[in-house]
């Protein structure tokens, strides 16, 4: 039986860990937490890289960032750096958690089923008995459900991404042969207007051709950013104009065609609004938005969607009203959980709206369903930079 003052221990850690969270782990503080409780010395977190038939491991997280003695003890005892024989590391997950003594210090090695090991260095004055080690080994297991749940929901985001980048590639190819079109027509008199001497002339195409040029760079410097990931990105100060602009080009690539009247706030681009947050996550959040009321009124007759900007407290709201008449009683208790959806089987996986208010919450805002308004309206909630 372990002893009360182990028990506290682990208690303290497994509720600790739970206020990390779930959605958006913070390895680092992961660590802090260990060695606080735990009382040791240095921890690392290493995660699995399957290569074949060997694991290779990738160093996720260590405090402090440079341990000697554990790269030494890790070099020799767990060739880390050369990777595992996959046959060798399967017979021994039976024999986690693993001790070692070596020197002053004591080495314990916890695997996370199927993510990676934890790695604590305690002096021996701190020796924790098998029990207390194996209990602490099922709760970095229990980290690890977790941590898999993270990297699931965080892969869906990315596939719903690159889900809305191919929707827009028709529309982007349509951008960019215009440009190029443009820069094709003018080289074809260009030699013309040289050999007249036509300096005006000259000036005046090749100031066209910088302006296409340029629209060709912000197509793609566009569609760059949008399939960047920042999930792990700190906070920044965005000016929300730059927000709905980025915004908008893929939106009008989007409803390119479509019978669907897309209404921006006049001159957002002068707003000073600006907000803390991760640009390209934003701008995701929104083109989701825009683009499920797109399709869900895409049939009405004279359909369109408005976005609108309000200030509200602390936060810089965004309201994006369709002409849908509301959204029943019944589905707004479920339109904001993961796997909800309303489309038709196979198109969508529900996790849109979900993921959308998650990213947001992670940033300090959030999302609702407003239904004291007459049409289909969301408004999103993002915490207002304070000078």
């Amino acid at each position: 039986m372990l002893a009360t003052n182990k028990l506290a221990i682990l208690l303290e850690l497994s509720l600790s860990l739970i206020n990390i969270g779930v959605e958006e782990i913070d390895y680092k503080k992961t660590l802090k937490t260990l060695l606080r409780i735990l009382n040791c010395s240095s921890a690392r977190i290493y995660f699995f890289i399957d290569a074949n038939e060997k694991y290779q491991f990738e160093l996720i997280s260590s405090l402090p960032k440079i341990d000697k003695e554990m790269d030494q003890f890790l070099k020799d005892n767990f060739f880390l750096e050369l990777g595992f024989p996959k046959t060798l590391f399967e017979s021994l997950i039976h024999e986690f958690p693993k001790s070692y003594q070596q020197g002053h210090s004591q080495f314990h090695i916890f695997h996370m089923y199927q993510v990676g090991l934890i790695v604590l260095k305690t002096v021996n004055n701190n020796e924790f008995d098998i029990l207390f080690l194996k209990t602490l080994n099922q709760i970095f297991e229990k980290l690890s459900l977790a941590i898999e749940k993270n990297r699931a929901q965080n892969q869906i985001r990315q596939t719903e991404h690159f889900v809305n980048i191919g929707q827009v590639t028709s529309g982007i190819a349509h951008e960019i042969n215009n440009p190029v079109t443009i820069i094709l027509g003018i080289n074809q008199i260009m030699n013309k207007v040289i050999s007249e001497k036509d300096f005006e002339k000259i000036q005046e195409l090749n100031t066209k051709i910088n302006r296409a040029a340029q629209r060709v760079g912000d197509i793609v410097k566009g569609l760059k950013s949008l399939s960047r990931d920042e999930s792990e990105l700190p906070l920044e100060i965005v000016p929300i104009g730059e927000i709905l602009s980025d915004s908008e080009f893929f939106i009008q690539s989007i409803a390119e065609g479509s019978p669907v009247k897309i209404i921006f706030p006049e001159n957002f681009e002068q707003n000073d609004f600006n907000v803390l947050g991760r640009p390209v996550q934003l701008s995701q959040v929104v083109i989701n938005l825009i683009k499920n009321s797109i399709e869900a009124i895409y049939a009405e007759a004279d359909p369109w969607v408005k976005i609108s900007l309000f200030e509200e407290n602390d936060f810089v709201c965004l309201r994006v009203t369709d002409c849908g008449q509301g959204i029943s009683k019944e589905l707004q208790k479920s339109i904001l959980t993961p796997f909800f959806t309303t489309k038709k089987k196979g198109v969508g996986t529900g996790l849109g709206l979900s993921l959308s208010k998650k990213i947001l919450e992670s940033q300090g805002g959030t999302l609702f369903y407003d239904s004291e308004c007459e049409n289909t309206s969301f408004v999103i909630k993002i915490k207002k930079y304070k000078a």
